[in-house]
Parts: C-alpha cells; sequence; structure tokens
C-alpha cells in the first residue's frame, strides 16, 4: 500500500497600516487697538497773541477769582490744556511758566488780557464770532420782536439759559446766524436767529433787547 502525504504551508501575511494624524492648530491672532485717551489739544485760540499775556474778563482790570480754578504743580501748557478739557464749561486756561494753571469758566468767556512775561492765555472752545451789541430802542426794559412789536413767532429765536448778560452775549457770539439777545433777569437768553434781524422791540419790565452787529 502506498500512502501519499500531502503538506499544505498556509503562510499568512500581516500587514499593518500605520496612521498618521495630524492636527493643526490654528491660534487666533488678537489685535489690540489701544484707544487714545489723551483729550485733543487743537482747539485753543491765543488771545491777544497768546504768549505774556495774562487773562482777564470784560476788561484789563476784571480778575475775579470767581472765574477759574488754579492749580500748582502743572508740568508744562499742554497739561493744562488737558485740565481745562476735562472741565465742564471752561472757556480757556492762564499758563505760568512755574507751573501755575489758571481753568477759566466765567460765563462771558476770556474778553480781555494784559501784557505779563512768562505767562500764557488762551481761549478754548468754538471761536467768538467779532462784535458788537447795540441796544434796541434802548435795551433796557425792552423785549425782542421781529418786523412789528407784536412780530413773536417762536422760530426766530432759539432759548438758553445763562445766568448773566454777558454769558447770554457769549452763547450769541457762537452760534452762527445770531442776530442778538433777549435777556431776562432770571436767567432767560433768546438767542435771534431770524433771518432779517430784530427789527422792532416792545416795553416789558425786567427785560434787555440787544442786537448783535458783526464786524
Amino acid at each position: 500500500t502506498t500512502t501519499t502525504t500531502t503538506t499544505t504551508t498556509t503562510t499568512t501575511t500581516t500587514t499593518t497600516t500605520t496612521t498618521t494624524t495630524t492636527t493643526t492648530t490654528t491660534m487666533p491672532t488678537t489685535t489690540t487697538t489701544l484707544a487714545t485717551t489723551s483729550p485733543p489739544l487743537n482747539v485753543f485760540e491765543p488771545v491777544d497773541g497768546g504768549e505774556g499775556r495774562a487773562c482777564r474778563g470784560a476788561h484789563s482790570n476784571d480778575n475775579s477769582g470767581s472765574y477759574y480754578t488754579a492749580f500748582s504743580g502743572v508740568a508744562d501748557i499742554d497739561a493744562c490744556k488737558a485740565r481745562c478739557v476735562e472741565t465742564a464749561n471752561c472757556v480757556g486756561i492762564e499758563y505760568n511758566a512755574g507751573g501755575r494753571c489758571e481753568v477759566w469758566t466765567r460765563d462771558g468767556g476770556i474778553q480781555a488780557s494784559i501784557a505779563l512775561n512768562n505767562y500764557w492765555c488762551l481761549r478754548y472752545g468754538v471761536p467768538m464770532l467779532s462784535g458788537t451789541f447795540e441796544p434796541v430802542d434802548g435795551g433796557v426794559g425792552r423785549v425782542c420782536r421781529g418786523a412789528h412789536e407784536n412780530d413773536n413767532l417762536a422760530h426766530y429765536f432759539d432759548v438758553q439759559s445763562a445766568p448773566s448778560i454777558d454769558g447770554c452775549k457769549a452763547i450769541c457770539a457762537r452760534t452762527a446766524g445770531c442776530k442778538g439777545i433777549e435777556y431776562h433777569e432770571t436767567g432767560r437768553c433768546e438767542i435771534w436767529l431770524r433771518e432779517e434781524g430784530i427789527e422792532a422791540s416792545r416795553a416789558l419790565a425786567g427785560y434787555t433787547c440787544l442786537r448783535f452787529i458783526p464786524t
């Protein structure tokens, strides 16, 4: 008897697959914009030249301590300007090279100055129009009117509040198209904008009517 043996060889191939995972992390880019907190310092105008001048109120001898707040040890004129910008109702500054800084808040603004070495006087805010105020029909004890004494339409004027007649005048001088003012002793201030101006008035106690003449 012949015996045949068949040997079967089984080859097992093992394939190993290596998977490489690449993780890309995108880092956010943050751009930081620093806000500029420095106040604008380019809205000041020199009074009578500015340098070598000390500020005054209505005239050269008008220098009441109630017109301003004084600070000492102020580093330079720009620092003094900054104090003005940060102060409500600031109308200008007087600065001395020794570090004294006056922040002016006078209702009528800075209207005059005197010569004084090492001082600077600067007006702040909307430039005032150049001109003069003249009384209408005497001014005192008069209310303003348009074409005739009964012509008093509400759109002729803008009602403001001012603690003094000088303050009312200052508002007019800073208002484009102002034709004049009507002021009452309680602080009511009418800024007249009527195109034809103030042509009439009527008698009324406690009021003053002034016409503004630009120059």
